[in-house]
């Protein structure tokens, strides 16, 4: 059971809809608010800079990659906090992920405190 809020909307963004489903039903279970995108560009197309909100990001995403998408949002000036996904992972994409957003990456599968653990800390280093 989840028993903290975390206070911010919450964008998932990853090409698995299982992943999605099971993201969007654990963020509602904190009493998120929680939206949830298959690609990158489907998210820039509804991304609100003026609200707080948290990235959960998958690395490899058909089309745009998450670590592309996160690029483009620093140079449009938006330093969101972010939680990258991947089940792909390599020491070379930790230092990557570490150089831009302070290392914050979990390895699919994870599990549901995991995750939260995480949202609660990139939000707090923020």
């Amino acid at each position: 059971m989840i028993a903290k809020v975390i206070n911010r909307k919450i964008y998932v963004v990853d090409d698995d809809p299982s992943v999605r489903r099971a993201l969007k039903r654990l963020f509602k279970a904190a009493a998120t608010d929680v939206e949830t995108f298959a690609s990158a560009e489907e998210f820039l197309k509804s991304f609100d800079s003026n609200q707080p909100v948290c990235l959960v990001l998958d690395i490899y995403l058909s089309g745009m990659s998450g670590i592309e998408l996160y690029h483009q949002l620093l140079k449009s000036g938006q330093r969101l906090p972010v939680v990258f996904v991947t089940a792909q992972d390599t020491e070379a994409l930790r230092e990557e992920v570490k150089e831009l957003s302070g290392g914050n990456l979990l390895r699919k599968p994870f599990t549901q405190q995991s995750m939260i653990s995480a949202i609660e800390n990139v939000i707090a280093n923020q």
